[in-house]
């Protein structure tokens, strides 16, 4: 007999071709488990701080799930009541303060937000939208206990069309909604507590909301790496630009003693608007002497009430009977719109391109009326030389309804402090930031 075929007849030969198939298979087995320890690892390390749930929520965002998490955070809701051509435009929205927000949606990273949403959008039955402003309520400020005001106004912005908000208008104050070519009837708004559970069924309409990613204005990268992007690529990039601020002007009546003051320093030829330098004396700094006496402003208010509305834009805005804002006493002034050569989309036309200057334009009798702001985004010095490369050189000048602002020497980039209106009014700058 073949010692072979005895061999291959006996039973230990027979254990050992039984068991080679299950060693495979072991084999196989470890070795899909070693590459599933390295994957995973690797993905730990891919996934940043949040490790393995960071990369199981990248996973699960593919397929458009949206996830928070919650540490210390505070809820509150706003409603505010609007009309627009008879039409109510009511907002009800749930924010959360101190909020780490994953959305995860093919590839969109986590921030962390003070407050969000910042902003929401509505559309109009006549295809318009409408932009309320979220103010800063996370310390417990509600209308029952009397720490948000009962006329207390939030403040909204009204873009022609759903989805583009390069451009947008701004009603701050009661002027605003009274104004003749207004939009817009504000019916009052209030601020209540709300809870996780009415957070978590309103937050998955925050993050599709006509096309407003309200965590952008978390991040002014308008400044940086944003402006470049937009100046350099042009068409589309610019036309998902956001508007970033609102901007305009404050203008003061003085009274009898203030433009008494204010006389002594009019140029002789008697300019409609103008300034002056500190070389030729200051009249503000001798305005504020006078103040420190008697009133410069005929309604007898004193002027550091006037401007201090402007540094609580997110707790509202002022009205006249005092309310208006959470946590502060100031009054409403006279503003009227005003845009900048810088902006976008002005500064990529062909008018802007070719002038001597760049201009701040002021609306006061030309434009829409009292009480609005024009929102846009302006371009920094370093993203100018790409659409304007003569930009440096161009003097920067201020025009009211088509007049030059008078000023006794060249200004770049900046207004002039205070501007006049002959000698009976007194104009300086005013924006809200909406970053």
């Amino acid at each position: 007999m073949n010692p072979e075929d005895k061999g291959s007849d006996s039973k230990p030969n027979n254990s050992l071709a039984g068991d080679a198939p299950k060693g495979r298979r072991r084999s196989i087995v470890l070795a899909w488990v070693g590459l599933l320890l390295i994957f995973l690892f690797v993905a730990t390390l891919a996934a940043g701080p949040l490790g393995l749930l960071g990369f199981a929520l990248r996973a699960v965002g593919l397929f458009g799930v949206v996830q928070s998490e919650e540490h210390g955070t505070y809820y509150f809701r706003l409603q505010a009541k609007y009309s627009h051509a008879g039409e109510p435009v009511d907002f009800d929205i749930v924010v959360a303060c101190n909020i780490h927000v994953t959305h995860y949606r093919g590839g969109d990273s986590g921030f962390l937000a003070s407050r969000y949403p910042l902003f929401f959008v509505r559309r109009t039955n006549d295809n318009h939208a409408v932009m309320q402003i979220v103010p800063i309520a996370c310390r417990g400020e509600t209308t029952e206990s009397g720490t948000v005001p009962k006329d207390f106004m939030p403040g909204v912005i009204w873009f022609d069309t759903p989805g583009d908000y390069r451009f947008g208008v701004a009603y701050v104050s009661e002027d605003a909604f009274e104004n003749p070519n207004s939009q817009l009837k504000f019916h009052g708004a209030s601020i209540q507590r709300a809870t996780r559970t009415e957070w978590k069924a309103f937050e998955k309409r925050v993050a599709d909301n006509e096309g407003m990613r309200s965590r952008y204005y978390d991040r002014p990268d308008y400044w940086t790496g944003d402006a470049q992007r937009i100046a350099k690529g042009g068409g589309k990039e610019i036309e998902a630009a956001y508007a970033r601020g609102c901007h305009g002007v404050i203008r003061y009546k003085l009274s009898d003693a203030a433009r008494a003051i204010v006389r002594k320093y009019w140029p002789a030829d008697r300019p409609k608007f103008w300034a002056t330098s500190n070389q030729a004396g200051d009249p503000f700094r001798d305005l504020m002497e006078l103040e420190r006496k008697t009133p410069i402003f005929p309604d007898g208010i004193r002027f550091i009430q006037h401007l201090n509305w402007g540094n609580y834009a997110y707790g509202g805005f002022p009205t006249r009977s005092g309310g208006g804002m959470i946590g502060s006493g100031a009054v409403p002034v006279e503003i009227f719109p005003s845009r900048f050569d810088r902006g976008i989309p002005w500064v990529f036309t062909e008018e802007v391109a070719k002038s001597r200057y760049l201009t701040r334009d002021v609306e006061v009798r030309t434009g829409p009326g009292k009480g609005l702001l024009y929102c846009y985004t302006y371009l920094n010095p370093g993203s100018l030389e790409i659409p304007l490369p003569n930009f440096s050189s161009r003097e920067t000048r201020v025009r009211v309804d088509g007049d030059w602002v008078v000023t006794p020497s060249p200004r770049h980039w900046d207004w002039p402090r205070f501007f006049f209106e002959r000698d009976g009014y007194m104009y300086t700058e005013f924006n809200v930031s909406l970053s």
